[in-house]
C-alpha cells in the first residue's frame, strides 16, 4: 500500500520525492545545530583539547571519571529518581484515565491541564520545598496543632531522592494526561468498553486487558521524553534532590562549572556516560512496554475472571466462551492497531 495518497490514489513520483526531500531537510535543520555541541563533548572526552596542551587522544578523562568516589551512588540515585518518577507518573496517568475518562469530572480536569503545564518546574519545586521542608508551612501547622514533628520524614534534599521522585512524577502527570487525550479519542474508548462489557468484563478489566495494550504503545514517545528529562534534570534536583552524593546530572553540571579547565575532559566524559545511561534506560522501557503488551497476551485474551463473568464460566461450556472472548478481544486489538 502506498504511503501517501490523494483521494484514494497514490501521489506522483515527483511529489513523493519532494515530500521525502523536505522531510530530510527539516531533519537536517534540527540535527545540524547539535553536531558542533556533540563534537565539543566527544573530543574533550577523548582528552583531545589543544588549547590545554592535550594533543593526543587518550582515556585519561574516563579514568578520572571512573575513579571518582561516589560515582556508583550518584548513578543509582539518578536511575532511582528518573526511572521511578517515570513509572509513577505512568501509573498516576493510567489510574486517572481509568477512573475519570469520559465523565463530567474528566471535563473539569481537562480544563486544568493547561494551567498545570504552564507552571514552571522550578516554581513548583520551590513551592513544594516551602510546604514540606522541616520548617515549612505543613510542619508548622502540625506543630501548631500540638503534634510532634521532631521525627517527621524530610522529603526535601533527602539522601534517597524521595522528594525529587514525587515532584517529578506529579509534574509530569499532566503532560502524559494531555498526550493521552488524542490517543484515547483515536481508540474510541467508549466503543471498546461497550464491547468488552458485553463480554462480561468489569470496567477495570476492560481498561487493563483492552485499553492498556492499545494505549501504552501510542504513549511511547511522550513516556521516553519524560524518562529522559527525569534522568537529566538539573533545576529541580538542585532544590529537592540529594546533595552528597547528588544525582549524576547535578554532578556533571558541577564539573562543567569548575574554574579549572583541566577538569573539562572529565566533565565531557561524564556527559557521554549520562547519555549512554539515558539511552540504556530508554531501551529498557521499550522492552518493558513489549513485556506488558506482548508478554501478557495470554492474560489479555483469557476474558474476564470466573468470579466476574456472571456465573457463565462453567466447565462444560467454559472453553468455548473463553475462545470466543479471546477471538473478540484479539480482533479489537488488531482493528485498533490497524487504524
Amino acid at each position: 500500500m502506498p504511503l501517501f495518497r490523494r483521494e484514494g490514489k497514490p501521489l506522483p513520483l515527483f511529489e513523493l520525492i519532494m515530500i521525502h526531500l523536505l522531510y530530510l531537510l527539516a531533519l537536517l535543520l534540527c540535527v545540524a545545530p547539535l553536531i558542533p555541541g556533540l563534537l565539543g563533548v566527544v573530543l574533550p572526552a577523548a582528552s583531545w583539547l589543544p588549547p590545554l596542551g592535550l594533543n593526543t587522544p587518550s582515556a585519561v578523562a574516563w579514568q578520572q571519571l571512573l575513579s571518582w568516589p561516589g560515582l556508583g551512588e550518584s548513578i543509582a540515585l539518578s536511575l532511582f529518581t528518573g526511572l521511578g518518577s517515570t513509572l509513577l507518573a505512568l501509573l498516576f496517568t493510567f489510574f486517572i484515565l481509568r477512573r475519570y475518562w469520559d465523565t463530567p469530572q474528566w471535563r473539569r480536569l481537562e480544563n486544568t491541564l493547561s494551567p498545570m503545564l504552564a507552571l514552571p518546574h522550578v516554581a513548583f519545586a520551590i513551592g513544594f520545598a516551602l510546604l514540606f521542608a522541616p520548617t515549612g508551612w505543613f510542619f508548622r501547622l502540625l506543630a501548631a496543632s500540638g503534634l510532634n514533628t521532631d521525627n517527621a520524614i524530610n522529603v526535601v534534599q533527602d539522601p534517597y531522592g524521595i522528594g525529587l521522585l514525587i515532584v517529578l512524577a506529579i509534574k509530569e502527570t499532566p503532560f502524559l494526561l494531555l498526550m493521552s487525550i488524542g490517543v484515547l479519542q483515536q481508540l474510541q474508548v467508549k466503543r471498546l468498553l461497550a464491547v468488552s462489557t458485553s463480554l462480561g468484563c468489569t470496567h477495570h478489566e476492560s481498561w487493563h486487558k483492552v485499553i492498556l495494550p492499545l494505549w501504552l504503545p501510542k504513549m511511547r514517545l511522550p513516556l521516553l521524553a519524560v524518562a529522559a528529562y527525569g534522568l537529566s534534570v538539573v533545576d529541580i534536583a538542585l532544590f529537592l534532590g540529594p546533595q552528597r552524593p547528588s544525582t549524576f546530572a547535578i554532578q556533571v553540571w558541577h564539573w562543567f562549572n569548575e574554574p579549572d579547565l583541566q577538569l573539562l575532559p572529565r566533565a565531557a566524559a561524564g556527559a557521554l556516560l549520562l547519555l549512554a545511561i539515558t539511552l540504556s534506560v530508554l531501551l529498557g522501557l521499550r522492552g518493558l512496554e513489549w513485556l506488558l503488551v506482548r508478554g501478557t497476551r495470554a492474560w489479555q485474551l483469557n476474558g474476564p475472571t470466573a468470579s466476574t463473568y456472571c456465573g457463565l464460566g462453567s466447565t462444560k461450556h467454559g472453553w468455548m466462551q473463553r475462545m470466543m472472548r479471546g477471538i473478540t478481544v484479539q480482533a479489537l486489538h488488531r482493528r485498533c492497531t490497524r487504524h
